[in-house]
Order: structure tokens, then C-alpha cells, then sequence
């Protein structure tokens, strides 16, 4: 099992180059220089919009076994996380996943990892997404590790 990383927030990336171009080097005791008077740089990032529901995966193995996996463990439809090994085994199946993994990225070598966001009825209350039925949102792939 591959675990995606957190996602850091906006807030988190401006505190960090804050403090990195504030910070100056190390006196000659190693106490840290600040200078809180110094330039930040402009810089451009590039954000996506957030989708309540919950991190999923599905991984396709060289050796032709699928498995689902939440973010920080693997999943079947006896210990699911918000039903998605569910819907992977029954509305998708696993001989479905595993061919479109391969027509998509090749045969895997030896895994291919499809990470995405698990949303929609029922997966997390309050938000606009509960309205609207299930769906596996993918933003992320990553080829041969294991």
C-alpha cells in the first residue's frame, strides 16, 4: 500500500516562505539571523478547489490482483471506508478496473496506484457534494512502486 500525502494548505506555504526569506543564516553562537524588515517574493501558485469527501485509491498489480485503499490503509466492502471498496467490487469490478488501468498507463510495473477523492451522498454531511450522487474524483496517478 502506497499512502497519498497530506495536502498542505495555502495559509501553511506563505507561512513558509515568510520565514524562509526572513531568515538570514546563523551567528556565530548558531542562533538563527532574523530580518523581519526583508523582501518577500511574489510568487505564483496554482490552487483547485476542494472536494468534501474522503481520500481513496485503487492499486492494479502486475500479477493481476486490484485492491482499494483509503488514506491510510487497505479497504475491502467488510471494512470499508464510506463504501468505496464496495462500489469498486460491485458496480465497477475489479476486472473492469484493472483493464481500464492498463488501457490508460500500460501493465503495471509492478503497481499502478489511481488516488483520488471519494464524494457525494452520503460521504460527508453539510456540504454541497451530499447532494449529488457518489463519484470517484481522481487527481492523482502514480506508476511502478510498491
Amino acid at each position: 500500500m502506497i499512502t497519498f500525502p497530506k495536502i498542505g494548505q495555502f495559509r501553511n506555504a506563505v507561512k513558509a516562505v515568510r520565514e524562509h526569506s526572513c531568515f538570514k543564516g546563523l551567528d556565530a553562537s548558531g542562533a538563527p539571523i532574523i530580518d523581519r524588515s526583508a523582501m518577500n517574493p511574489t510568487l505564483r501558485f496554482e490552487g483547485t478547489v476542494k472536494l468534501h469527501g474522503t481520500n481513496a485509491a485503487v492499486a492494479v498489480h502486475a500479477d493481476g490482483r486490484v485492491h482499494c485503499q483509503s488514506r491510510s490503509r487497505v479497504i475491502s466492502p467488510e471494512s470499508d471506508n464510506k463504501g468505496f471498496a464496495r462500489f469498486v467490487e460491485e458496480r465497477l469490478t475489479h476486472a473492469w478496473v484493472r483493464q481500464r488501468v492498463i488501457e490508460l498507463f500500460g501493465p503495471p510495473d509492478p503497481v499502478i496506484t489511481v488516488f483520488g477523492e471519494w464524494c457525494g451522498s452520503g460521504i460527508q454531511s453539510g456540504v454541497a457534494l451530499n447532494q449529488v450522487p457518489k463519484m470517484f474524483v481522481v487527481f492523482a496517478v502514480l506508476l511502478g512502486e510498491d
